[in-house]
């Protein structure tokens, strides 16, 4: 799967910013909204941002929680690599969000300045292979400062698979494609893996049920990470 593309097409194909995030397709744009909210404050009151801290928001998209954070004073970066998204986050930014086009994978040189929180939301699914996932870990904690803290959030569950293809549709689409080598939402991953990965690479980490009044709890998991 070309995610890069796939997500450029979102943004030229869905008018609401929350349908250009994968969040829903524009109908019941309300019911959405409210779900969103209730992440946003689950961001929130788990990061503890305060006034003026600088944080990260990798794979940002078009900036929807950037530029909620930046609201609560913080002093955020925004990247991704889908130019139409972060063209879409530019607009009407607020002074203290600023983005700028960057891989995931391949940050050096691109950022240079440390951060005493970084968030990865609703993308690990995303990096499929265990040298990605790595890679990311490992990235994101030469960019954490010293106490600082990384929030990696709204992770498919491989425990949970069926708590999100629940029906004989769902899971005959699944299968196509699988047959076919591709994956309609990427990987899930299981806790211990992503644990075990941050043991490996010097770092405390901690995989986390979500509160069950979070929109996807039902198959999705947190991961907090400290350098």
């Amino acid at each position: 799967m070309d995610w890069k593309a796939f997500w450029n097409n979102r943004a030229e194909m869905f008018p609401e910013r929350l349908a250009q995030v994968g969040r829903g397709d524009g109908s019941g744009y309300a019911e959405e909204a409210e779900r969103f909210e209730k992440t946003l404050n689950h961001i929130f009151s788990t990061l503890k941002v305060e006034e003026g801290m600088p944080v990260l928001d990798l794979c940002c998209g078009n900036g929807l929680i950037s530029h909620a954070l930046a609201e609560k004073g913080a002093e955020v970066l925004g990247i991704d690599f889908a130019e139409k998204l972060l063209k879409i986050a530019k607009k009407k930014a607020p002074k203290n969000a600023r983005f700028i086009q960057g891989d995931a994978l391949d940050l050096e040189g691109v950022v240079e300045e440390k951060f005493d929180r970084i968030l990865l939301h609703f993308s690990l699914q995303y990096f499929t292979k265990e040298k990605e996932v790595r890679t990311l870990f490992k990235s994101m904690a030469n960019l954490c400062s010293p106490g600082g803290m990384i929030l990696v959030s709204d992770i498919p569950d491989s425990a949970k698979v069926g708590a999100y293809y629940t029906t004989p549709k769902d899971k005959l689409r699944r299968m196509w494609h699988k047959f076919k080598g591709q994956d309609d939402m990427g990987k899930f991953w299981k806790r211990k893996q992503l644990v075990k990965i941050c043991s490996e690479l010097g770092l405390s980490a901690e995989a986390l049920d979500q509160p069950e009044t979070l929109p996807y709890a039902h198959y999705r998991f947190d991961l907090i990470i400290r350098p």
